[in-house]
């Protein structure tokens, strides 16, 4: 009887050993390292994957702190970042601060803009001139080398988590 309640006490703990994982239920291991100016050359690439990259914070929404865009370097390539379910929101103060981020890069179909005039002539009987709600700053950005492709297919990452870079001196 001693023998089998040390054998099984003995099965429980090897089972729970094996069941290890992280806070957001992804490992940081399954990230794959990338740069700005690699996801926004050949975004289809990497769809779907687990990426990390760095990169200057130059702007946060300042609607509710659910978007950020990061660049590179050279500030030629911007790409799109926005909150998960982990992350509640980006606080505007990191606006020019260095980022590392963690997170799925996904894809979005843009609708074109008669797509947009056709719905709003549907819903309201009139042509609606503000189709989107985004501020000026983010559709100026999208605008300026962010991962897009020649089918409305935008790029953006949603971020399971990321953290402020500080350089040591």
């Amino acid at each position: 009887m001693k023998n089998l309640i040390l054998i099984i006490t003995l099965t429980i703990f090897i089972l729970s050993c094996g069941s290890e994982g992280t806070k957001t239920g992804i490992k940081e291991t399954e990230a794959i390292n990338v740069s700005i100016a690699e996801l926004v050359a050949s975004p289809e690439s990497h769809t779907d994957d687990m990426v990390s990259l760095k990169g200057q914070v130059t702007h946060v929404c300042k609607h509710g702190g659910q978007k950020m865009f990061i660049t590179d370097e050279s500030q030629e390539n911007n790409l799109l970042i926005r909150v998960s379910g982990s992350i509640p929101e980006f606080d505007v103060t990191l606006e020019g601060s260095m980022v590392e981020v963690t997170g799925k890069l996904l894809a979005t179909i843009e609708a074109s803009e008669e797509d947009h005039q056709e719905v709003d002539n549907d819903q309201t009987g009139t042509q609606n001139s503000n189709k989107t709600e985004d501020c000026p700053t983010e559709e100026n950005l999208k605008k300026e080398g962010s991962a897009t492709s020649d089918n409305n297919v935008t790029y953006h990452v949603e971020a399971v988590s990321f953290k402020e870079i500080t350089e040591e001196v």
